[in-house]
């Protein structure tokens, strides 16, 4: 009981709202990268050819400063449109308290890093999961970007999440990565940048909402 009003009075409830910067990773696998993925990882229902990877460096959220980085699929949860989150990792303790009791996000305490110095940006996790450091190229500005809300599949069941993503205009980013280091084998996101088709953005000026979560049955 104790523990739980700890939690409570550290961690506000939802929905929250957060900034700071993100690079954002979207790309598309094929059906053989698809089948062989499969094959590591077993038959996981949500797995489909969209992948997206996301790293984030908040600067303001209602539990302070922190670092997050997630590789998801989707595009469907049975008939409901929907992104399965596979790995998240988070850079402090309190964050990883916060994702699993609000949301029962996959949360995992690591080693998360972004930063952009000039045209250079680097991004890295360091875990007992994962294990990589990605460096990219700013190529000059892209269009606008705004995401609907998601909802998103999370290891306590199909539960109705929504992030609601912006940034401002003129602050979105072309970038060009490339593999810095990788000791990871099944990793979802190298297989995504070494084998498939994908674009990353970056964002400087990033706005985030996380609604409240319910059980979908």
């Amino acid at each position: 009981m104790t523990q739980h009003i700890t939690y409570s009075l550290l961690v506000p409830p939802a929905p929250w709202k957060l900034t700071g910067s993100a690079l954002f990773i979207a790309g598309w696998l094929s059906p053989r990268a698809l089948a062989d993925i499969r094959r590591e990882y077993g038959e996981q229902p949500a797995l489909q050819n969209l992948v997206m990877g996301f790293f984030a460096s908040y600067s303001h959220t209602p539990i302070g400063p922190y670092q997050e980085y997630f590789i998801g699929s989707g595009p469907k949860w049975k008939v409901l449109p929907t992104l399965k989150i596979y790995n998240s990792f988070v850079s402090t303790e309190l964050a990883h308290t916060a994702g699993r009791l609000l949301w029962g996000a996959p949360h995992i305490s690591s080693g998360v890093a972004i930063a952009k110095s000039g045209n250079d940006i680097e991004a890295s996790v360091q875990s007992e999961h994962e294990v990589f450091t990605l460096k990219g190229c700013d190529m000059g500005r892209f269009l606008p970007l705004a995401a609907p809300g998601l909802p998103v599949y999370t290891e306590r069941g199909p539960r109705r999440q929504l992030f609601f993503v912006s940034v401002s205009a003129g602050s979105v980013r072309r970038v060009r990565l490339q593999i810095e280091a990788c000791h990871t084998e099944n990793s979802l996101l190298m297989r995504l940048l070494l084998r498939a088709p994908h674009i990353a953005l970056y964002s400087g000026n990033m706005r985030m909402k996380i609604s409240q979560s319910f059980d979908i049955l």
